[in-house]
C-alpha cells in the first residue's frame, strides 16, 4: 500500500580521504529509514556528487553541485580526515563550499573530524595545514563533533541524525498517554 511521505535530502559533504564514512553515512540513513520512516511518514534521501550528479560541460562543478544538490538539500553530514579537498575560485574547498553555503541558509549541518591515527608519510602537509586552520574557523561557530575510530563514528552519527531529524519533523516531547514524568530524585 502506497503512503505519502516527506523527502529529506541528506547531502553528504567530504573529500577524497573519507570514502568509508560516506558509506557509513548511506548505511546510517538507509538504517534509519527501515526503522523510523513508516511512523514518522518521512524518507532521507543520502545525495553526494558521486552518486547523485551527471557529467555536464559549460560551468564549474562545484556550481552544477551546488545548484543540482545542494540547494535541495535539509541536512548536510561534512566529514574530514587528513584532507580538505580541492579549492574552488571561491573557498578553500569544495566541501567547505557546500558547508558554508549550507549554514548560510540556515539548515542544520553536522561537522565531523577524524582524529582516527593516520600514517604521516602518507599526509600531504599543506593539506593537513589548510584543514586544521578550517577547523579553528569552526570552534567559534557551532558544535562541531570528533571521533577516533570507524565504530564511534557510526555510533555517534546514527545518534546525532536521529536527534536532528526528531527536530525536523517535530517529534513531540510529550509523555506518551499513561507513563508518569520522573522527578530528578526518582532519578538518583
Amino acid at each position: 500500500m502506497s503512503q505519502a511521505v516527506t523527502l529529506y535530502n541528506v547531502f553528504i559533504a567530504s573529500p577524497s580521504d573519507v570514502a568509508w564514512a560516506r558509506a557509513q553515512i548511506r548505511k546510517t540513513v538507509h538504517d534509519w529509514n527501515e526503522i523510523h520512516a513508516k511512523h514518522s511518514e518521512s524518507v532521507l534521501l543520502p545525495v553526494g556528487w558521486e552518486t547523485s550528479s551527471a557529467p555536464n560541460m559549460g560551468r564549474p562543478a562545484q556550481e552544477l553541485i551546488n545548484e543540482k544538490l545542494l540547494s535541495d538539500a535539509d541536512v548536510l553530514v561534512g566529514v574530514f580526515w587528513t584532507k580538505l579537498g580541492t579549492p574552488t575560485t571561491q573557498y578553500d574547498s569544495g566541501t567547505v563550499e557546500e558547508i558554508e553555503r549550507h549554514i548560510q541558509a540556515g539548515k542544520p549541518t553536522l561537522l565531523y573530524f577524524s582524529g582516527e591515527p593516520v600514517a604521516l608519510d602518507s599526509v600531504d602537509r599543506d593539506e593537513y595545514d589548510r584543514l586544521v586552520a578550517f577547523k579553528k574557523t569552526c570552534r567559534d561557530r557551532g558544535q562541531y563533533h570528533t571521533f577516533d575510530t570507524a565504530g564511534q563514528f557510526a555510533d555517534d552519527f546514527s545518534r546525532h541524525l536521529a536527534m536532528h531529524m526528531n527536530e525536523l519533523i517535530g517529534a513531540s516531547a510529550t509523555p506518551i498517554s499513561g507513563t508518569k514524568t520522573l522527578s530528578n530524585n526518582q532519578l538518583s
